[in-house]
């Protein structure tokens, strides 16, 4: 943005984040202003979930999902044609986009479904394949698809979970080293997956493109690469000169970035380009902002949001500063710093919204947050206080106040957090996730209780609520954490049109059906779990 000679002022490429209001101001008479509020309106992005093949008479769903400036609503074509409203063949649901075909033909419901995705700006579309198999068709038991697996790592190594049918896929053993083969040059690292003595120490795990698996050993000095396509084998070894201590992909410009630390509390950003075609382009160093010693302490990357955009800003602090310092992902440069002396918050997480260039900062101390407008780097107001989440298409926003009070807000179009309400639940709160709704197009939330023992399924907009109990009764804990409630990176929700959840407790591994709300898998004596991801494999 600028100010041009006639002191017009001038935005080139306008995107979502130049969306707020702008004040004029006259240098003379100070009280004499006019604001202009600029709401910039996006094309719907749809997406729809892979169906692939199924039986003769299979009721089955078709899922689709659109997210834009303004809302879009859906509707779905086969073929060429609008899908007929026929309630014999054909059942919608109140408004989140899925079609349910019963009892289908291959004769008649075969073919290509395209979601159409449209709003008063434009319209977009995106088409899934439903093939529909014989009765008399007998299935190998090779042909069963997997729809999704999670990938779970431990202290004895890692192991990958299909919840559709309740199978262990793969496990590595902490003791592998077929994989050190694959080195690039000579390296001191260890030649096993873990140490023989210690077990598996694991930091941080990302997951590019289905492709491959970048996760950090911190006590290792290392960074090992899973290749997803080739039966999740360990492929690569990345040594390092200091400790790893945070992962971040950049979904845009394929980077991914590894803050590493060192004996002396410094640490500065390797960054690794190219990443979703394997582990072979080499580190390179991001220099720290002021000096050698202007360290990194923490790393804010922006993630790709469900209107296929990212900010082009991320943020990092400082040892020794108060506040966060601006890094232009484009240029690769700092180019700014917001002093946050005065807030007294030291920033533990940094949410990023879609809309407005806003991102909400969560403060360590806790009486409160801070709402931040990163495009012109400055605090735009204090923030709920509690522990935050950030639905996929950053509309919601969840304030968790412990020990049980939930506060929701509504991101709207003109760039506006707006209070929806407050909701006491009657139970401790553990961990938040959110999930798509299955009858509107909202969220839903996964919310665990303190101790573990029990699950809520509760619907953003309407507020109803149902309990699924008894996943720690009578188990001892045998997680990595020292209480039963399941750890922060552990509770994980298998993507966007994933029917499942994963929640790990006290030693055991649950997989929860978010449909039905029941437990569906069990896997026990799992050995000190640490993280876990989904993978759409």
């Amino acid at each position: 943005m600028s100010v041009l000679s006639n002191k017009d002022l001038f935005i080139s490429a306008v995107n979502l984040d130049h969306t707020g209001n702008y004040t004029c101001y006259d240098i003379s008479r100070p009280h004499v202003v006019i604001t202009r509020q600029l709401i910039v309106k996006v094309k719907p992005v749809v997406r729809t979930n892979k169906v692939g093949h199924i039986l003769e008479g299979a009721s089955t769903s078709l899922k689709c999902h659109a997210d834009g400036v303004p809302q879009p609503t859906t509707e779905w074509q086969v073929g060429q044609y609008k899908v007929p409203h026929d309630t014999q063949r054909y059942e919608w649901s109140k408004g989140n986009g899925t079609l349910t075909i019963l009892s289908p033909s291959g004769q008649i419901d075969s073919g290509d479904y395209t979601c159409i995705g449209k709003s008063v700006t434009a319209w977009s579309t995106s088409t899934t394949n439903l093939g529909i198999l014989p009765l008399d068709l007998y299935l190998q038991d090779d042909d069963v698809k997997s729809k999704g697996t999670y990938l779970v790592f431990h202290e004895s190594g890692y192991t990958a979970y299909e919840p559709e049918h309740c199978f262990t896929k793969h496990s590595v053993d902490k003791h592998a080293a077929d994989f050190i083969s694959n080195l690039q040059e000579p390296s001191n690292t260890l030649d096993s997956l873990c140490s023989y003595e210690d077990g598996c120490d694991w930091g941080v795990a990302i997951n590019v493109d289905n492709k491959y698996v970048y996760v950090s050993q911190p006590s290792l000095y290392r960074i090992l690469v899973i290749n997803v396509r080739d039966n999740l084998r360990p492929q690569h070894v990345m040594p390092l000169k200091h400790k790893p201590t945070s992962i971040a992909y950049m979904k845009e410009t394929d980077e991914l970035w590894v803050l590493v630390g060192n004996q002396y509390q410094f640490q500065t950003v390797m960054i690794l380009g190219d990443a979703s075609r394997g582990p072979y382009m080499p580190l390179t160093s991001l220099l720290p902002h002021y000096s050698i010693f202007d360290a990194v302490e923490e790393l804010f990357v922006p993630r790709l949001t469900a209107f296929n955009t990212t900010s082009r800003y991320a943020f990092s602090s400082h040892f020794d500063q108060h506040g966060l310092s601006r890094l232009d992902t484009a240029t690769m440069t700092y180019n700014g710093a917001l002093d946050l002396t005065e807030w007294k918050c030291k920033v533990l997480q940094l949410h990023y919204l879609a809309i407005g260039g806003l991102a909400l900062a969560q403060c360590e101390h806790g009486n409160f947050n801070l709402l931040l407008d990163t495009v012109i780097n400055s605090v735009v107001s204090k923030f709920q206080s509690g522990e935050l989440y950030v639905s996929h298409n950053t509309r919601y926003i969840v304030a968790v106040e412990k020990p049980s009070t939930l506060t929701v807000y509504y991101l709207n179009d003109n760039a506006t957090l707006v209070e929806m309400y407050k909701h006491v639940l009657h139970m401790s709160i553990g961990e938040v996730r959110f999930m798509n709704s299955e009858e509107a197009e909202s969220y839903n939330l996964a919310v665990t209780s303190l101790d573990g023992n029990s699950l809520i399924f509760f619907d953003v907009k309407t507020r109803k609520n149902t309990v699924l109990e008894g996943l720690a009764s009578g188990r001892e804990d045998n997680s990595a954490s020292d209480v039963g409630a399941p750890a922060s990176n552990l509770v994980v929700v298998s993507g966007e049109f994933g029917e499942h959840i994963l929640v790990p407790c006290r030693g055991s591994l649950f997989i929860v059906n978010k449909f039905y709300r029941m437990i569906s898998c069990e896997w026990s004596n799992v050995n000190k779990y640490q993280l876990a991801l989904w993978l759409d494999i």
